[in-house]
């Protein structure tokens, strides 16, 4: 389980590279903003939920290691 949450770090920290790239292109760094990308939005929501699955596997790792 520890592999893939490092797979999963990996993916967080390429998806923040992408997005930044993504932000810079346009020049919109606003999430609010209406001209903010379109596909850096939807990396950013790819990115929250891998890290909610990362924390719920951090969690399930740790109750394993306590048991």
């Amino acid at each position: 389980m520890a592999r893939l949450i490092e797979s999963l770090t990996r993916s967080v920290e390429l998806l923040t590279v992408d997005i930044e790239y993504d932000e810079a292109r346009a020049g919109v760094y606003d999430l609010s903003a209406v001209t903010y990308p379109v596909l850096a939005r939807s990396l950013k929501v790819r990115k929250d939920n891998i890290r909610i699955t990362i924390a719920s596997l951090e969690a399930q790792l740790h109750a394993t290691e306590a048991a």
